[in-house]
């Protein structure tokens, strides 16, 4: 609650210490790798082994499971969610979903921003559809920034290894000049809650961004990102903590560390802390409709203080049940042909137009306007 500025919901924050170690523990016995541990109370995994493990169960639940298929819409009648509209992505045909009820788990709104850590599919669709539904949102101007994201190479452009440098005490953030900067900024107390809580995002932002609005910045935007490499042993120890990196792509970007070259790295948008109203019970105000994860709001406030992926656990699970118990008690009444057929004519309407701005130059506009 501290660390979210006192924004956070009480009881959603409540829910989350409550039952992490449990969704945690059912992980571990699904058979969910563990990499290692962090602190007295944390694991290490990747993405990848939680997604590893969830599949698995999906699959022995025979839960059907459609890829390539775009989330569009929610299909609302009598003042109830009966669905949603979906997009085949390689067929281009528009597939209605009857549903008693739907559980939106659709991600944050990355792709708002030229600079961000997340996938490309990331465009808050989800709290979009919600709002259009009916259903609030809640602390839509909360969004957290990491800020030592990769913004050259271009190639490498939105990677966190460098926040990772940095989280370690391996990294130094120099200005054009190739000095430091941070101390102008911060106090040496705060420069310790930097390296030590979950405001290091907010306040090394804060510090990178004012430095460049100064004129020191690169001239590819941002700062310099360089690695601590006096004395040459330094190197030997980040090798020995992080072996990856002597693979892929990051065998490559240490390369240029080794050529006395460092990275370019900005704040970019990291994780949206608003998003669909909910309660403990992961319910909307839209009866039938159901969100969990980064596309609901109001578990963090003001700043992200844990695990995301924790988040997605926690909430997940709850919706799910949530979703189930409203669906025992709801008809399974269809959406009139006439509503599908409006929904259908009003999202194909934008490829038969022959004038206006395209898509892409909207787009480009879009992430000006938030850089």
């Amino acid at each position: 609650l501290h660390e979210g500025f006192y924004l956070g919901d009480n009881d959603l924050v409540q829910l989350y210490a409550d039952t992490a170690p449990e969704r945690i523990r059912e992980l571990v016995e699904w058979g969910m790798q563990v990499r290692g541990v962090e602190g007295e109370r944390g694991i290490s995994v990747f993405g990848s082994d939680i997604l590893d493990a969830l599949t698995r169960q999906v699959k022995a639940l025979g839960v059907e499971v459609r890829e390539d298929t775009q989330f569009v819409d929610l299909v609302v009648d009598g003042g109830a969610v009966r669905g949603a509209v979906a997009l085949e992505i390689l067929t281009g045909e528009l597939l209605h979903i009857s549903a008693r009820a739907v559980v939106l788990a659709t991600g944050g709104a990355h792709g708002l921003f030229d600079l961000n850590t997340g996938s490309t599919d990331l465009m808050g669709e989800g709290p979009g559809a919600a709002l259009r539904a009916g259903a609030p949102l809640v602390d839509m101007e909360m969004i957290s920034f990491c800020p030592t994201v990769m913004c050259k190479p271009e190639m490498y452009k939105g990677n966190l290894l460098p926040y990772i440098f940095a989280s370690l005490g391996y990294a130094r953030l120099l200005n054009k000049t190739g000095s430091p900067f941070t101390y102008k900024y911060m106090s040496r107390e705060v420069e310790v809650l930097a390296l030590n809580t979950e405001w290091n995002k907010m306040l090394l932002s804060y510090a990178i961004q004012s430095e460049v609005n100064a004129g020191l910045g690169t001239l590819h935007g941002g700062v310099y990102c360089d690695l601590v490499r006096q004395p040459a042993d330094v190197l030997d120890e980040l090798y020995h903590t992080l072996p990856g990196l002597k693979t892929g792509i990051y065998k490559d970007i240490m390369r240029l560390f080794e050529g006395d070259r460092a990275l370019v790295v900005a704040p970019a948008a990291h994780y949206f802390e608003g998003g669909i109203e909910i309660d403990v019970q992961m319910k909307t105000r839209l009866p039938g409709l159901f969100a969990a994860g980064e596309c609901s709001g109001g578990l963090f406030g003001a700043n992200r203080v844990t695990a995301a992926t924790t988040e997605m656990l926690v909430e997940g699970a709850v919706a799910g049940a949530s979703a189930a118990a409203y669906a025992k008690d709801v008809d399974a009444a269809a959406a009139p042909g006439s509503l599908l057929d409006g929904l259908e004519a009003e999202l194909r309407a934008p490829f038969g137009r022959t004038d206006g701005l395209a898509p892409r130059v909207l787009i480009r506009r879009m992430k000006a306007a938030t850089s």
